[in-house]
């Protein structure tokens, strides 16, 4: 009996087709897994590099008076012994370390810092952006309502009453949706995100995104306003920094916003403002606000309102970290509240106190007051610490 010959040749075709497409599908799950895989790691390395970023914030925005008063003592008798014609340092190494702290935040101040990085150097291609902004130059929305009365302080009626968006909001729209819900809720917020649930301010950006080059490469400032950038809870009392206010504050009160490129065109602004600031600037705004016209242009209108609302005292100790980095087009972003805290001594005294054996009273009281001065001397560290961290 004589077998068909095509039928060995259709069976040979048939198992080559399926062995091409076996092998097809393999070198694509090959391919798809090695792009997922590649796409994580690139991930996880911007994941830290983003965290990395709350450091470089972290390392501009650390400030020790005591570690000031220091080095300004140790800068005069260093300057007594120098002759006249031997100073060439620039101005800002002149500067007292106080007012270094001053320019280098008012310059970098609701705009971004970018960091590019270089695999020979620091192990790693990719980019670091950060942008600081401070919380006391925002609004402690639970410090400005008053929830036994119902409603806003008057200082803050002024303010937020005057907030319009074309095409969004009309002007008193804000303040009365604000004020509603509060009512309702009866309690201070836990986070200033809670506000994306307020009726009618679903137009509204929770987050705050810093001012950027346009497509021509021209700085232009921003033109809504957000929320985390008008309010905030974690400052200890109703008082607004003028020298720190955020960019959506600065839009609200009518003065100039923050542009991209002013750490490059606004140099000579910048450091009149550091030279000429002072801790007391504080206790007569209606007279030192000339010295902050380098950053803001001009006056606001309200500021005899508002002027009880002002600090008196220069003492950030609260700022966001908005940093974003980007490892291979793979981009993470992140935006961190951090407050200047004093760490905890151990209290290492209790044993020396056991160890005291006196047989006079008068020098039983003696060594207690000496004790005392001691642990007063004895201050904790200033450290930073992240007290609220979103992923974006």
């Amino acid at each position: 009996m004589k077998r068909p010959t095509g039928t060995v040749l259709i069976f040979s075709l048939m198992i080559l087709s399926i062995i091409i497409i076996l092998t097809e599908q393999l070198i694509r799950s090959v391919m798809v897994g090695s792009s997922f895989t590649k796409a994580m790691i690139n991930r996880e390395h911007s994941e830290m590099l983003a965290l990395g970023g709350i450091n470089l914030a972290i390392a501009q925005l650390t400030f020790d008076k005591d570690d000031e008063k220091n080095k300004t003592n140790a800068a005069n008798q260093d300057t007594s012994k120098t002759s006249p014609g031997a100073e060439s340092s620039s101005d800002k190494e002149k500067m007292p370390p106080i007012k270094k702290f001053v320019l280098n935040l008012i310059s970098n101040l609701n705009r971004l810092q970018i960091f590019d990085l270089d695999a020979k150097i620091d192990g790693i291609f990719g980019q670091i952006k950060i942008c600081i902004t401070s919380e006391h130059g925002k609004i402690n929305i639970n410090e400005a309502f008053d929830f036994k009365k119902q409603e806003f302080k008057k200082e803050y009626q002024l303010l937020l009453g005057s907030i319009e968006m074309h095409g969004k909001i009309p002007q008193g729209e804000f303040i009365k949706r604000i004020t509603e819900f509060l009512k309702k809720r009866n309690k201070k917020l836990y986070d200033v995100t809670e506000l994306i649930d307020v009726p009618g301010l679903e137009h509204l950006d929770a987050f705050y995104s810093p001012p950027k080059l346009n497509a021509k490469g021209n700085s232009v400032p921003n033109d809504d306003v957000a929320l985390q950038d008008i309010f905030t809870v974690w400052t200890d009392n109703e008082k607004i920094d003028p020298l720190l206010l955020s960019d959506s504050l600065c839009a609200i009160l009518g003065l100039r916003r923050p542009r991209a490129d002013d750490q490059n065109k606004q140099k000579d602004r910048f450091n009149k403002v550091a030279e000429a600031f002072e801790e007391s600037w504080g206790k007569n705004w209606d007279e030192n606000w000339k010295h902050l016209q380098g950053l803001y242009d001009n006056k606001p209108k309200v500021l005899n309102n508002i002027k009880d609302l002002l600090v008196e005292k220069f003492d950030p100790k609260v700022y966001s970290v908005l940093s974003c980095a980007m490892v291979e087009n793979v981009e993470q972003r992140l935006l961190a509240i951090i407050k200047e805290v004093e760490e905890k001594q151990p209290d290492d005294e209790k044993k020396e106190t056991m160890e005291i054996k006196v047989a006079d009273k008068q020098t039983t009281e003696n060594s207690q007051i000496q004790q005392s001065n001691e642990k007063a001397d004895k201050k904790g560290k200033k450290i930073f610490k992240i007290v609220r961290l979103y992923w974006l």
